[in-house]
C-alpha cells in the first residue's frame, strides 16, 4: 500500500477531484486551505516541505540575535549580558592586537575586529587579558602565567640585547674609571668627616668581594687616605672636576647599555649626554657618602643604646643592611634617570633593583669562592692578575645590573597600563618604548 499525503489530496471530508483553491474560507486569499495555513507543495518522500510560519519568525529573531553579536564584536563591545554572548575572538588575534598596540585609552580592553575560533575553541578576551595581566597597575598584581612569560622573554632578551658584550664594555669603561671614583668620594668625603672610615666599611664587605679585587681596591683606598690632607680637603676645583669627568666614564656607557635594554635610541646631543652622566655620578656619589655616614653612625647609636644582647646583633648586621638598602637606591636610581625615555614609576624599576642587589651579592660570593678554591688569576696571568680578577668582578657586576633593567623592560611590556610618571596616558603618546608597547 503506497503512501499517501493526505494534505496533498484534500485530507477527509473532501472530493476526489476538488481543487484545493477552491476550499477557501470567504475566497478572500486564493491561496490559503480552510484550516488558514498555505498548502504544502507537492513532494516526493524526503523532500524539504515549507516551514511553518511561527518557525520562520523564530528564525528571524535568532538571526537578528546572531547579527547584533557580530556588531557588538565590530565595535568591541559586550552585545548582551549573557556570558554566552560576551565578545570572543582567537587568542592568537589576541595577542597579536596586544602587540599592535591595538588598546584604547587609559589601558582599555583591546579592540579586535570580529572572531573566530582557535583549536576549535573560543577565547573569551576579557579572560585572556587578566590571566595574562595585561590591566595590572603594579608588578604584584602579576598572576604565575605573567611571571612565567615574563621570566622566558628576560631569558630571551639576554641574547637579543648582547647584555654579555654590552657588558663587557662597561667593565672596561669601569675599570677606567673605579679609581678616580674612589679619589672623587675620598675627596668629598674627607672634607665632612674621617676617610679612614671608608676602609672600615671597605673591611666590612671584604667577604663578598674576591681576594685580588679586595687586595687592590683597599690598597688604592689606603694611598688616597695616606695623602696630605691638602690633596683630601683643600683640592682645588678643577683637579676635582677632572677627577668626576674620569669617573663619568663608566656611568655613560651603563646608561648607552640601559638604553638598549628598554628599546631607547638616544637623541640627545653630546653634550647633554655628558652633562646627564655627569650629574649621575654625583648623585650616586652623594648617596655613597650617605650610606658611609649611616653605616658610621648607626651602629654606634645602637651599641651606646640601653637594647641588651639584641643591639649588639644589630650593630653588627646593621652596616651591611645599609649598604644594601643604599645599593638598591643607586641601582634603582640608575634604571630611573639613565635611560632616554619618560621617568618610569619608582614599582615599576624596584623589582630590578632588588633582583640586581641580591644578583650582585651572589655573584660576588661565586667568584670569591671560586677564585680561593679553583682559580688563581696570578698564575695564569702573571702581574696582571689582580686587574683581570677586577675586570671578571666588574664584568659580573655589570651583567647582574643590566639583568634587572631586562626585568623591569618585560615587567613593563607585559601590562598595558601606563608605567611612567604624570597623569596616565594611552599607548603610543607616553614617550617610551616599554610603556607603548604589550608583549
Amino acid at each position: 500500500m503506497g503512501f499517501t499525503n493526505r494534505r496533498a489530496r484534500g485530507g477527509p471530508g473532501r472530493s476526489d477531484g476538488a481543487d484545493p483553491a477552491s476550499r477557501v474560507k470567504g475566497g478572500e486569499d486564493e491561496g490559503l486551505t480552510d484550516r488558514g495555513h498555505r498548502p504544502a507543495q507537492d513532494h516526493d518522500r524526503g523532500r524539504r516541505r515549507l516551514l511553518h510560519p511561527a518557525c520562520d519568525r523564530r528564525r528571524a529573531r535568532a538571526a537578528a540575535r546572531r547579527d547584533e553579536r557580530a556588531d557588538a564584536v565590530r565595535r568591541g563591545r559586550r552585545g548582551s549580558r549573557r556570558a554566552a554572548d560576551r565578545p570572543r575572538v582567537a587568542a592568537a588575534r589576541l595577542g597579536r592586537a596586544a602587540r599592535a598596540g591595538a588598546r584604547g585609552e587609559r589601558g582599555s580592553r583591546a579592540r579586535v575586529e570580529g572572531g573566530d575560533q582557535y583549536g576549535g575553541r573560543l577565547v573569551d578576551q576579557p579572560a585572556i587579558e587578566k590571566r595574562k595581566g595585561q590591566n595590572a597597575a603594579r608588578p604584584g598584581a602579576f598572576p604565575w602565567v605573567a611571571w612565567r612569560a615574563i621570566a622566558w622573554r628576560v631569558w630571551l632578551g639576554i641574547g637579543q640585547h648582547h647584555l654579555s658584550i654590552i657588558s663587557a664594555g662597561i667593565a672596561f669603561y669601569g675599570l677606567l674609571a673605579i679609581f678616580p671614583a674612589l679619589a672623587a668620594l675620598i675627596a668629598l668625603y674627607g672634607a665632612i668627616a674621617d676617610p679612614v672610615d671608608i676602609a672600615n666599611t671597605l673591611a666590612e664587605v671584604r667577604p663578598l668581594l674576591p681576594h685580588d679585587v679586595y687586595a687592590i681596591i683597599q690598597q688604592q683606598v689606603a694611598q688616597l687616605i695616606a695623602a696630605p690632607p691638602a690633596r683630601l680637603g683643600v683640592a682645588s676645583l678643577l683637579s676635582l672636576a677632572i677627577v668626576l669627568w674620569s669617573a663619568r666614564a663608566g656611568v655613560t656607557a651603563l646608561m648607552e647599555g640601559l638604553n638598549v635594554v628598554y628599546g631607547e635610541e638616544d637623541s640627545r646631543g653630546i653634550v647633554v649626554q655628558y652633562l646627564t652622566s655627569l650629574v649621575l655620578t654625583l648623585l650616586l656619589i652623594a648617596v655613597a657618602i650617605i650610606a658611609l655616614l649611616a653605616v658610621v653612625a648607626v651602629p654606634a647609636i645602637l651599641h651606646f643604646s640601653d637594647i641588651g644582647p639584641l643591639g649588639a646583633l644589630l650593630a653588627q648586621l646593621t652596616p651591611l643592611l645599609i649598604l644594601g638598602v643604599a645599593m638598591i637606591f643607586l641601582i634603582g636610581g640608575l634604571y630611573r634617570y639613565g635611560p632616554h625615555r619618560a621617568l618610569a614609576r619608582k614599582r615599576w624599576v624596584t623589582v630590578g633593583a632588588v633582583a640586581a642587589t641580591l644578583g650582585w651579592v651572589a655573584a660576588s660570593l661565586l667568584l670569591s669562592v671560586y677564585v680561593a678554591r679553583f682559580g688563581h688569576f696570578n698564575e695564569t696571568y702573571g702581574s696582571i692578575g689582580a686587574i683581570v680578577g677586577l675586570m671578571f668582578w666588574l664584568y659580573g657586576s655589570a651583567f647582574v645590573v643590566l639583568l634587572g633593567a631586562e626585568i623591569n623592560a618585560q615587567m613593563e611590556l607585559q601590562t598595558a597600563r601606563d608605567t611612567t610618571t604624570g597623569p596616565e596616558e594611552p599607548i603610543g603618546q607616553r614617550g617610551a618604548y616599554v610603556a607603548d608597547h604589550v608583549a
